[in-house]
């Protein structure tokens, strides 16, 4: 996670706040015994196609969860303009694959985010 304005401190806050109840969460951000996780497989989707077959445009945000397996879980909608975009990122993040984070040289899960921003093809 980034936090290099209030507003993605804010971000991170409202995450762990979600995520606290069901997880551990240890703040080491800047600690050079983490190596934060590696993205090895996936990627960002295009927006899909509305019935007027124009792309739909708008944004969604994800927190989530990288695991010791590499894959990302739980994933907590923060924003979202289109219950299709919802639906789209989230069937993108199913692809995803990491090369886990690590602690002190051991695998650890670890806290990510996601901007999504849809519009016109890239």
């Amino acid at each position: 996670m980034n936090r290099l304005t209030p507003e993605s401190f804010q971000r991170d806050q409202e995450i762990k706040r979600q995520y606290g109840c069901k997880y551990i969460i240890a703040d080491a951000p800047d600690s050079p015994a983490l190596e934060r996780a590696q993205p090895i497989a996936g990627g960002l989707p295009d927006a899909p196609l509305g019935p007027d077959g124009e792309p739909i445009n708008g944004k969604v945000l994800i927190g989530y969860i990288i695991g010791v397996d590499g894959l990302a879980h739980d994933p907590i909608v923060l924003e979202s303009t289109s219950p299709i975009l919802t639906d789209t990122a989230l069937a993108a993040m199913k692809e995803w694959r990491f090369v886990p984070g690590k602690f002190n040289g051991r695998i650890v899960a670890t806290l990510a985010a996601q901007n999504f921003s849809f519009g016109p093809p890239r």
